[in-house]
């Protein structure tokens, strides 16, 4: 339903301006895998998914990113991971609506999950890692950003069953330390 908003919205938010996209991407991940057997050794190879993303802009106070992921093994599978509209009221703050990332941990949960060789017990038992919501943005300084978000529950087993606030503190204090709070 966000793509439908965002497609009708680049006719009234914008003034009637064409969809400025700034990044189309695509990624994929592939895997092989050999298993030794008794008598015969088993190769795979496997194109495991496909990621196709878009982010742009309607103006200089509305954009957009959305990503979608398909993978080759299920044929029915699509899943859009992410799509949000940032709309910015002033110069340091703005408001997110959509799916975004559940803003709840640090390194771990931020990582790409490819890259994580032993979750936690927190990580593990969280639901999904992407909920629908609201979010409030507001830059401290240039490099320091406080978001206040409202999503649903990544640890509810029940999509919309339970709602999460979120306050999430992002800082740099100098290029070699960046902080995730």
């Amino acid at each position: 339903f966000i793509v439908i908003a965002i497609l009708l919205l680049s006719g009234t938010v914008a003034g009637a301006q064409r969809v400025l996209i700034k990044n189309i991407y695509v990624d994929g991940r592939v895997y092989y895998s050999a298993e030794l057997g008794k008598e015969r050794r088993k190769d795979v190879q496997c194109f495991d998914m496909l990621n196709l993303g878009v982010s742009g802009a309607f103006s200089d106070f509305c954009d957009y990113n959305f990503r979608v992921q398909f993978a080759p093994k299920f044929p029915y599978y699509v899943r859009m991971d992410f799509c949000y509209l940032n709309l910015k009221m002033t110069e340091n703050s703005s408001i997110t609506v959509g799916k975004y990332a559940e803003l709840i941990g640090g390194d771990e949960f931020d990582a790409m999950p490819i890259d994580v060789y032993y979750w936690s017990e927190f990580c593990r038992s969280l639901y999904h890692g992407y909920g629908v919501g609201a979010i409030l943005n507001y830059n401290i300084s240039k490099s320091q950003k406080l978001t206040f978000q409202i999503c649903e529950s990544p640890v509810s087993p029940e999509r919309f069953s339970a709602i999460a606030y979120n306050l999430y503190w992002n800082g740099r204090f100098a290029p070699f330390c960046k902080t995730i709070w």
